[in-house]
This record gives structure tokens, sequence and C-alpha cells, in this order.
């Protein structure tokens, strides 16, 4: 599934009439706009990870502060500083700038939330206007956990926003969904249970695959529960189509190991 379509199928599953997804990870950002339930555009942050969660991290430390500590001065930061939207190069030296000018160290973290925010709205989405994002806008991501960054959002739009609780986790609840949507559908039960989710253990690892001139590199991960993933073929040998038709395991011929992986 399609990451974007995951982390859109969350957030309409919790917020139907949702107008705007902004996702904001730790390396990357993803902005999604909503039309009468479809995603008419989507946008990507394309220079860096500057204003994502990383980069709040990185300055944490810089700072001498847990993230923790971080989010707790920023929340009650009296002045936030004006340290731009740039990338983290361009940051440092603003950063370094405050701390001579002798801003406080809570001014200078909340600046840095505000910041995010800016990239996400000036340089990602390029609006104007923050009414082009409709009245009712979701923010996820593992950075708005981060509830300085919440607060600098919502202050910066003016309005309230929804952020689900498990912020960081909506791909893998899009995904979720979807896999509970097909199941139904097709009338089939796999077996997985709670309990086996809960005891389940995998082990991952890469081999090349000799069977074609491709020689792709490829990884293979086996559940404790009996199933395996191959991923990176670049052709139909472990296709799904090829596996009904076929033998399902690489034959050792074409692997520089043997195939059986016990757990």
């Amino acid at each position: 599934m399609v990451e974007t379509l995951a982390h859109f199928k969350a957030a309409t599953r919790l917020v139907p009439e949702v107008s705007y997804v902004i996702d904001i990870g730790g390396q990357d950002m993803k902005c999604l706009k909503i039309d009468n339930g479809v995603i008419s555009d989507v946008s990507l942050n394309e220079a860096c990870s500057a204003g994502c969660g990383a980069f709040l991290e990185s300055f944490a430390r810089g700072l001498g502060l847990s993230m923790r500590e971080f989010v707790n001065i920023s929340l009650f930061a009296a002045h936030p500083a004006d340290l731009g939207s740039r990338c983290t190069v361009f940051m440092n030296s603003r950063v370094t700038q405050a701390q001579k000018d002798g801003l406080p160290i809570a001014d200078i973290a909340a600046g840095l939330c505000y910041s995010v925010v800016r990239n996400a709205l000036d340089k990602v989405l390029r609006i104007k206007n923050p009414q082009e994002l409709g009245e009712h806008v979701v923010v996820q991501g593992g950075a708005f956990l981060n509830d300085a960054l919440l607060c600098a959002m919502e202050r910066t739009l003016g309005r309230h926003v929804h952020r689900p609780a498990a912020s960081g986790l909506m791909g893998a609840y899009g995904a979720a969904l979807e896999a509970m949507e097909r199941s139904e559908c097709t009338g089939t039960r796999s077996g997985i249970t709670a309990s086996l989710i809960r005891g389940l253990a995998m082990r991952t690892r890469s081999f090349r695959c000799r069977d074609c001139g491709n020689n792709c590199l490829l990884t293979e991960t086996r559940f404790s529960h009996g199933s395996r993933h191959i991923a990176g073929n670049r052709c139909d040998r472990f296709s799904e189509a090829r596996r009904g038709a076929t033998v399902t395991a690489p034959q050792p011929c074409c692997l520089e190991k043997p195939a059986d992986l016990p757990l």
C-alpha cells in the first residue's frame, strides 16, 4: 500500500470531514489536501530533513536538553525567538547568534518549534492564508507527539487542529484498516490472532539471487507463524502470481546461502 494512502485512510477514519493532513515525521514531511473525501494534492519536503523531528532532536541535544525538557520549557516560553525556517546549517548560526544575544533557552526552543511550523506552511505547502487549509486539519507523525509543536501549529493557524492519540503510528493504522477491509471483501481469514501477534517474532537476512541476470540483492523476512516476505526483487521470481504456480521457497542453487533460517 502506498504510504500516503495509508496516512489518508487513517486520518479519514478518525476525522471523516478532514480537509488537510499534515504529517511531520523524523526525516520527512507529507501534506495531503482532501476534497470531498478524496486526495486532490500531495506536497512533500524536497530539500532536506530540516523542519522534521530529527531537526528538533538534534537542536535539543545541542542545547543540552532531553526532548522532554525541550518540550516543557518551550510550552512556557515568554517570547519565542524568530529563527526563520531555513535548513539546519543556517539555523545553527541563527541559534548561536540568539545565544550570544542572551536570549533564554526557553525562547530559543520555542522558536525552533515555530520554525518547523513555518517550514511546513511556507516551504512545503506554500500557502498565503491559513484559511486555505480548511476547517478540519489533522496533524500527525511522531514529531507531533511534541506538545510544543502542536501548540505552535495551532497558534500559527489561529484555530484548533486534530492530533490523533497515536500520532506516530498513523501509517501503520491506515495499513491495518486496509488489510481488514480486504479480508472482509475476500472472505478469507488468515488465522492470525491477537495473541499470535503479541508473540510475533521475525528474523531478516539478505541474499543475492542468481536465478537471472538481475542478480537482485533480496531481503527475506521470516515470521514465527510460518510465513515470509521477500523484497527487493526486480523480476517476478518471488511475485505472488508465480508463488501460486511454482515452488515458494528459493532454491539453494540460486542463492549464496541456504534458504532455511530457523527462528
